[in-house]
């Protein structure tokens, strides 16, 4: 059964363990994982990692290393999809739409 075909339960179940490994030594919090669809309507998978402290800083290479281990969890198992991390303070607002469906007019000069 390829992941893209899984519910986004068994995507947690399958996911969340990479996350909590890559993130082990910066306070995390949370992990959720959902299926999701990217500013141009392909299909990704949503990889949301809440920290406990606004404090503790991660390094960039956490998460380029997580994304990584995640794709190739998921071409193991034949899903194409790309995976985007969020890390996230317990002080952040989750944005619902990173791209919103209108873009600001430009201005036109008199």
């Amino acid at each position: 059964m390829k992941i893209e075909e899984m519910d986004d339960a068994l995507l947690q179940s399958r996911l969340e363990p990479l996350a909590r490994a890559a993130f082990k030594d910066f306070g995390l919090k949370n992990v959720k994982v959902s299926s999701a669809f990217d500013h141009d309507g392909d299909p990704v998978i949503k990889i949301d990692v809440t920290l406990d402290s606004s404090t503790t800083k991660y390094l960039p290479e956490t998460v380029t290393g997580l994304t990584r281990d995640i794709l190739a969890e998921l071409r193991e198992a034949g899903d194409e999809r790309f995976p985007l991390v969020w890390v996230r303070y317990p002080s952040d607002e989750p944005q619902e739409d990173f791209y919103p469906d209108e873009k600001p007019r430009a201005r036109r000069r008199s």
